[in-house]
């Protein structure tokens, strides 16, 4: 809703179609007459928009999106709101589910990562922690019984032996369901298998489930 709300605002006398499925980023004017820059970022999930704005021209651009978004519902909501839209992705965040201690391999990001190139800074490492194999994987979790999995909650198996630890949890306002993601040892990563987390000293069941936990709809 927010990326077609964006779509709507005036740029000089007709904002260009930018968003497309992907990542783009674009610069454009914003408003006619107006000399000011706005950065437009157009990422993946429920179709957002990321402005970046100076002050002078920030309030401005606020309006019109409202505004321009006032036939779509549009209401303004804070970080959380973000962060649960993300999750529902499955999308990484730095701190929780990537850091400077898990590796491309343990969190399913190999495919960003081209081994193939010539020698770059990780490269010796990456390709050791590759024939190695994973100790760990990264995993989406349903909440089977009542609680939600919070960071750093921790995993266990169902004979209660502590296995992993919760990266980002929440209740998903779009999916209607308590999910999270986890790093586990891969043989506990089998789609449909049980696992408990330990949600305020109570252990609470969950169930291994696919990855994005939400996958937007292909137009027909």
């Amino acid at each position: 809703m927010a990326g077609d709300a964006v779509r709507k605002i005036q740029i000089d006398d007709e904002l260009a179609d930018i968003f497309a499925i992907g990542f783009e980023i674009e610069r454009q004017n914003i408003g006619v007459g107006q000399a000011q820059r706005v950065l437009i970022a157009m990422a993946i999930m429920h179709r957002p928009a990321l402005l970046i704005a100076d002050e002078a021209t920030s309030a401005m651009v606020w309006n019109q999106v409202l505004e321009a978004g006032r036939e779509f519902g549009v209401v303004p909501c804070g970080l959380g709101a973000r962060n649960t839209l993300r999750l529902e992705g499955s999308l990484s965040l730095y701190g929780h589910e990537i850091s400077d201690t898990i590796n491309v391999w343990e969190a399913g990001l190999d495919r960003f990562c081209k081994m193939e190139k010539p020698d770059f800074i990780g490269h010796a490492a990456l390709k050791e922690a590759k024939a190695a194999g994973p100790k760990r994987t990264l995993i989406g979790l349903e909440m089977i019984e009542r609680g939600i999995a919070r960071d750093g909650y921790k995993v266990f198996d169902e004979g209660v032996r502590e296995i992993g630890y919760v990266t980002s949890g929440s209740y998903a306002p779009f999916l209607k369901k308590n999910i999270a993601l986890a790093y586990v040892p891969p043989e506990f990563a089998t789609v449909g298998s049980h696992v408990k987390v330990e949600c305020r000293s109570q252990g609470v069941k969950a169930q291994v489930v696919p990855t994005p936990f939400y996958r937007r709809p292909r137009k027909s």
